[in-house]
């Protein structure tokens, strides 16, 4: 995938993606760390999803996880998702937030032998507002023009930080895939007549 592009790529259905990814990669050989010495991880995952902690994706996208995963993910949820491990925290740095991420995705390939790790990033995020300086979106009152340009703002900002991650994970972890997503604005009826969708951010649309 093109990585230098910051054009907002055209919606694409979570439900979807996720049937498709979760036939994918019940596919691929489970990743391994050379310094774990066990024969094979405890139990096995696919995927470690790396979300937001914000309140109003929650449900909607463990019951779109479940659909198509079962009980086979892992997941760590940190304020921002792709941000949390990359972003500049000027005077109020926070290096534990990068670590805790790379512990537990080390983790997650020692136990369970997770093939990839899904980051879901979604727009209007407030943490992405505090610390990378996103104004917070009012849809119901944004003009058109405007509302293309504050799209194309958050995608841009959204992508450089899940693209840095990626990056960082795939030198660190040999043979691990890394996928980057930017999930729409909550829908008011996520398992209704208006689904999730998101904009492509990193990895393999396949």
């Amino acid at each position: 995938m093109d990585t230098d592009s910051n054009d907002v790529t055209a919606p694409v259905s979570l439900d979807a993606y996720l049937g498709k990814l979760s036939g994918d990669l019940s596919k691929r050989t489970p990743c391994k760390l050379p310094f774990w010495d066990a024969a094979k991880p405890i139990s096995e995952a696919d995927v470690l999803l790396l979300s937001c902690i914000d309140y109003r994706y929650s449900h909607a996208i463990h019951e779109l996880m479940r659909k198509h995963f079962g009980l086979r993910y892992d997941q760590v949820s940190l304020a921002g998702a792709g941000l949390s491990a990359v972003i500049d925290f000027g005077t109020d740095l926070k290096p534990h937030w990068q670590q805790t991420v790379l512990e537990h995705v080390a983790l997650s390939i020692q136990l369970h032998g997770i093939k990839t790790v899904l980051i879901m990033d979604h727009r209007n995020c407030g943490a992405y507002s505090k610390f990378a300086g996103l104004p917070a979106r009012d849809y119901d009152h944004e003009k058109p023009d405007q509302a293309r340009e504050n799209d194309k703002k958050e995608y841009k900002s959204h992508k450089k930080h899940v693209v840095r991650l990626a990056s960082i994970l795939e030198k660190r972890f040999d043979d691990l895939e890394v996928t980057g997503i930017l999930l729409s604005r909550f829908p008011k009826h996520p398992t209704g007549s208006e689904p999730i969708v998101f904009d492509f951010l990193y990895g393999d649309l396949k």
